[in-house]
């Protein structure tokens, strides 16, 4: 819990389960759930690793986005959709586990009745999956200049309300305009 904590003390607070495992001591463990509230899989976070291998590891069906239960259950007009779970528990939207969505995932968001807004990692070259899949499908993007790397680095430093008012203020289909936004990795 000290390490949520650190991260942000909304994670304390989220209505998502974090769990530990003895298989994985190093790691917090979030459950991926399906409609029926079943374990469908996981995501573990490495609480000392901030950077490259064995960061994550993660077990579950390809095609999954996490909290995607939450598409038939919410009543706003937009969607959030993140690369990682953890920003999508932040910000209670979906994260597609990586910067590629898959056919089943944008069948999903094409059918929920809520405009998708694609929040992408600030790095050219994994933002991109994410920008053409925004143009393909005539949804939303929103890069706004963060101050790092996410949104999760945004709400650790900035507060939740402000990054999120920086999503949707920032939100567009000019997409030449948010493709200049991004950064390149360092």
């Amino acid at each position: 819990l000290q390490y949520l904590n650190r991260r942000s003390p909304l994670y304390i607070n989220s209505p998502q389960p974090f769990l530990w495992s003895p298989q994985h001591p190093e790691y917090v463990i979030l459950p991926f759930m399906h409609y029926k509230d079943s374990i469908v899989g996981y995501m573990g976070r490495n609480i000392h690793v901030k950077e490259g291998a064995g960061r994550f590891i993660q077990k579950a069906p390809a095609d999954y986005m996490f909290n995607q239960h939450l598409l038939s259950r919410g009543s706003g007009r937009y969607v959030i959709v993140t690369e990682s779970p953890m920003e999508a528990v932040l910000l209670q939207g979906v994260g597609v586990r990586e910067s590629r969505i898959t056919q089943k995932q944008i069948n999903l968001l094409n059918n929920c009745g809520r405009i998708p807004i694609l929040v992408p990692d600030q790095l050219v070259d994994e933002s991109r999956p994410f920008l053409e899949t925004a143009k393909t499908h005539g949804w939303m993007i929103s890069a706004p200049d963060f101050g790092g790397k996410d949104a999760g680095v945004s709400i650790q430093k900035k507060g939740l309300l402000w990054t999120l008012e920086q999503i949707m203020s920032e939100k567009t289909k000019d997409y030449g305009k948010t493709k200049f936004r991004m950064k390149k990795k360092d």
